[in-house]
């Protein structure tokens, strides 16, 4: 049985409304597409006490694409790009 393909999605949370939409589109992407794919915001990483690079840099290096949103330019999503193009990652 073939692992279903995951996309990691990177996006800032500075516009919360922003974020949100991003994150509900996520949601209706993994219904929508069912077993083709798997989008993983980078939110589900975000464990209270637990380091946020780590999980987010595992999360880039498990997945076979990555989709980022450059809306506002940030720090960590344009790092978290960068990461991904090291890896050759496809987007």
């Amino acid at each position: 049985m073939t692992e279903t393909p995951q996309a990691f999605v990177a996006y800032s949370s500075r516009d919360s409304k922003l974020a949100e939409l991003i994150s509900t589109g996520v949601a209706k992407a993994n219904r929508k597409v069912g077993k083709r794919i798997h989008y993983e915001p980078w939110e589900f990483n975000d464990i209270a006490g637990n380091p946020l690079v780590s999980p987010i840099l595992e999360g880039i290096d498990r997945s076979e694409y990555v989709v980022a949103d450059i809306t506002y330019l940030n720090l960590n999503v344009v790092y978290e790009v960068g990461f991904a193009i090291g890896r050759s990652k496809t987007g």
